[in-house]
């Protein structure tokens, strides 16, 4: 094993004494505007003994014409990681299987990427509709001794001008202990924000008259009538800045500056979420 695999459309492949890999169908999520991304999945029943298992595996393909990224999936199955490398035209799939010495079991802790793909997973289960690019997002993974969460917080949030009084969504979270999807599972996608091809033009444009994003803050475009109004803040400074949305130059200046901590004594929680950084 570890070396590439290729799994034909309806033909069982041994993979070893136990194990025999069937790739039955592919399925197909369009991406429904430049911002997120298209799902291609090959489905497999997994042979093992007399059982049988049905487990699906991932590539995702961002619809931005400029970056044009994609990532393909890594599972783990028991004793096996399967790692997705390349799709031909709806008959194939290449895959790199390795055997671990020991099953992955549930009792031991999973590393950050293995949360998220089973986050991704779980979106894609309760709210197929929805399709995202994970390029856009700063995802992070966290654990309390009760829940753990995968966080996905928008990079470049963007503020149309005909949606400024609008209490748009931008950042969803998932938790894999009680598998619930926030804020979809309480609001919907009603007020989740898909940017349209007009929108995604006026984004890429502020980045690249801006350089955004600015990494270790939040970045908010608001649109106005004849300029852009950026906003680059975190926990201990903030930048309002303005660029002219004809010609991408600054004006009116800006205003920096940084916040003044309160001197408030420390609330202490006693099982705190703990970010997991691997």
């Amino acid at each position: 094993m570890n070396n590439i695999t290729n799994l034909e459309l309806n033909k069982k492949t041994k993979i070893d004494n136990s194990l025999s890999i069937l790739l039955t169908r592919f399925s197909h999520k369009n991406a429904i505007s430049d911002k997120q991304v298209s799902v291609l999945s090959g489905h497999l029943i997994f042979f093992q003994g007399e059982k049988e298992y049905e487990l699906m595996i991932s590539m995702y393909e961002s619809a931005d014409r400029i970056s044009h990224k994609k990532e393909y999936e890594s599972i783990n199955w028991n004793e096996y990681t399967i790692k997705l490398k390349h799709i031909s035209s709806y008959e194939s799939i290449d895959v790199v299987i390795t055997k671990n010495d020991a099953p992955i079991k549930k009792n031991i802790p999973l590393d950050k990427s293995q949360l998220i793909s089973k986050a991704n997973k779980i979106i894609t289960t309760k709210y197929s509709q929805f399709i995202f690019d994970p390029l856009l997002y700063e995802i992070t993974a966290w654990k309390s001794s009760e829940e753990t969460i995968v966080k996905y917080r928008r990079i470049i949030r963007f503020v149309p001008l005909e949606k400024k009084d609008e209490n748009l969504d931008y950042d969803f979270e998932v938790n894999l202990t009680n598998q619930s999807v926030s804020p979809f599972d309480f609001w919907g996608l009603d007020k989740f924000y898909f940017p349209t091809i007009e929108e995604q033009e006026k984004i890429n444009f502020v980045i690249k008259e801006f350089g955004l994003p600015r990494l270790g803050f939040n970045n908010t475009i608001v649109e106005g009538p004849d300029m852009y109004s950026i906003y680059i803040d975190n926990e201990v400074a903030f930048g309002e800045y303005f660029i002219d949305k004809k010609t991408g130059k600054e004006c009116m200046g800006s205003i920096e500056g940084s916040y003044a901590l309160p001197d408030f004594p420390e609330l202490i929680n006693q099982d705190p979420l703990i970010e997991i950084k691997e």
